[in-house]
């Protein structure tokens, strides 16, 4: 997060920090401080973060998948260069924007979910 963002420093907060946490651990909170230099987000809205626990596995990683109660393998560098192309090589306009990028990727690496 360094490389994007001038942090000035972070810690954990909550149950989890406080080691107070009575059901299996289910989430981890977070703090970050930003430096003054980062003040441009205080007028351009709400941030977030969206934060994915990863573990390496061979050249890839592998992320929790809820819904099976399982690990899944993942590599969000492919999946962005993939969507980029996709988006890169659509002609339309921005309505339908995201179907658009959909069938574009489509034709460009075949499916982009896995048929059940």
């Amino acid at each position: 997060m360094g490389d994007a963002f001038n942090v000035q420093h972070d810690f954990l907060t909550d149950s989890y920090a406080r080691h107070t946490n009575t059901k299996p651990l289910k989430d981890v909170d977070i703090f970050v401080v930003f430096n003054d230099s980062e003040s441009r987000y205080r007028t351009e809205g709400v941030m977030s973060f969206d934060v994915t626990p990863a573990f390496e596995k061979g050249a890839h990683y592998v992320i929790s998948y809820t819904y099976m109660h399982d690990w899944t393998p993942t590599d969000p560098t492919i999946h962005t260069y993939k969507a980029t192309q996709a988006n890169v090589h659509s002609k339309t306009k921005r309505t339908g924007r995201a179907n658009s990028v959909l069938n574009t990727w489509q034709e460009l690496f075949g499916p982009a979910f896995a048929k059940s």
